[in-house]
């Protein structure tokens, strides 16, 4: 059986790496701050081919791989567990 999978945003690190803001990545970019915002936190549930092509060019990446991943999503009980530990 295969595992669920998920989207993982890279933007975070990329932004350190770059040493930008997402203000100044969004104006560069020419998207609205908090459409990137959002998609950094992980809230955006749809995400359009073109605004990642105006944030690849922006940052100057050629591979989307930078950008974002597919990797396993964590089950219910390990999120759970996760959130435990956070709060001791």
């Amino acid at each position: 059986m295969n595992k669920p999978k998920k989207l993982v945003v890279h933007l975070d690190k990329l932004l350190e790496e770059k040493n930008i803001t997402q203000a100044q990545l969004a104006r560069k970019a020419g998207i609205d701050p908090s459409r990137l915002s959002s998609l950094i936190r992980g809230k955006r549930e749809r995400i359009q081919v073109e605004f990642l092509t105006l944030i690849a060019e922006a940052l100057g990446i050629d591979k989307i791989e930078e950008i974002l991943t597919l990797e396993d999503a964590e089950s219910d009980e390990e999120n759970k567990l996760i959130a435990s530990k956070n709060l001791k």
